[in-house]
């Protein structure tokens, strides 16, 4: 029995401590947005380049072909990054601490990803579905 308790209060304390974790992340990721917000431009360019379209970045507007997409810190992906921290605490949260810190790291690569893969799905529905509009 009194093991039973030991686990519930250290499961206390660790979610206590993602919260607090989440809570100072945020802190200091929201600085960076602008520089994750120009390095998924810069990524996206690259590969819708590598595709074969025309793509610039050019006064905080990403021009593909004839498509002007307004660039601003909210393509940055932080608030994916968000998402995916509370949801890895939600899911994981049973988990040993050092398995549960390596998922909780183990979300930053994989929003930086999701949050490329969602601008470019987005742009390039507006180009291939769309083409008649942009001209």
């Amino acid at each position: 029995m009194g093991r039973e308790s030991d686990r519930v209060g250290i499961s206390r304390i660790v979610a206590n401590a993602v919260v607090a974790a989440i809570g100072v992340i945020s802190l200091l990721v929201s600085p960076w947005s602008a520089y994750l917000s120009a390095a998924t431009a810069t990524v996206i360019s690259g590969i819708a380049t590598s595709l074969g379209y025309e793509v610039s970045f050019v006064d905080g507007q990403l021009q593909w072909q004839h498509l002007t997409v307004a660039w601003t810190e909210d393509c940055s992906g932080v608030q994916t990054l968000f998402v995916l921290f509370g949801m890895t605490a939600w899911v994981f949260f049973q988990a040993t601490p050092s398995l549960f810190l390596l998922r909780l790291l183990l979300t930053i690569p994989m929003a930086l990803v999701a949050n490329i893969v969602r601008v470019l799905v987005i742009c390039m529905l507006r180009v291939l579905l769309y083409p008649c509009l942009l001209y």
